[in-house]
């Protein structure tokens, strides 16, 4: 990768009530169907952790593709059932490599 791309990491807990399975599944939809096609995606990747926590981490060409992407997620027709079965509060989105200015 190049010194301008950028990691995106993403943490967030599912809703009680929503299994690993289930999410897994809305996980790799909103990934086929939203993030993939995104200008600047490079690659992503998810993995759940305890107490119904999960990762997410995202390469992107630039802070401006990261930044693009992240503003049409929430609203986005595809990512609905995926920001649905999350619980709001707990999404936390940090980014490394390059930065602004």
């Amino acid at each position: 990768m190049a010194n301008n791309t950028v990691i995106e990491v993403v943490t967030l807990t599912i809703k009680d009530g929503i299994s690993v399975e289930h999410f897994s599944a809305l996980d790799k939809a909103v990934e086929r169907e939203h993030v993939a096609r995104q200008p600047g995606f490079i690659s992503r990747e998810s993995a759940p952790g305890e107490n119904a926590t999960w990762l997410v981490i995202v390469h992107w060409a630039s802070v401006a593709d990261a930044d693009a992407s992240m503003a049409s997620f929430a609203s986005a027709p595809s990512t609905a059932a995926f920001m649905a079965a999350i619980q709001p509060d707990t999404m936390a989105m940090t980014r490394y490599g390059a930065t602004r200015g």
